[in-house]
């Protein structure tokens, strides 16, 4: 199974951490550690998460697992 690096596609679009965590996770009082665990790989993204981090980086889903 492909897995997304989080840590790569945040440094390889300039993208500002604590902005992705609150995106990604916006109903959870701490994003910031819900986007640790992700970093982690204690826990993955689900769909929506994943269509949210390919709309912050402006690409497609394809493009975060390559």
């Amino acid at each position: 199974m492909k897995k997304i690096n989080i840590v790569e596609i945040i440094q390889k679009h300039g993208l500002d951490v604590r902005k992705v965590a609150s995106e990604l996770f916006p109903t959870n009082k701490w994003p910031d550690s819900a986007l640790a665990r992700v970093v982690q790989q204690k826990t993955a993204l689900d769909a929506d998460q994943i269509l949210k981090l390919a709309a912050l980086t402006g690409g497609t889903i394809d493009s975060l697992y390559s």
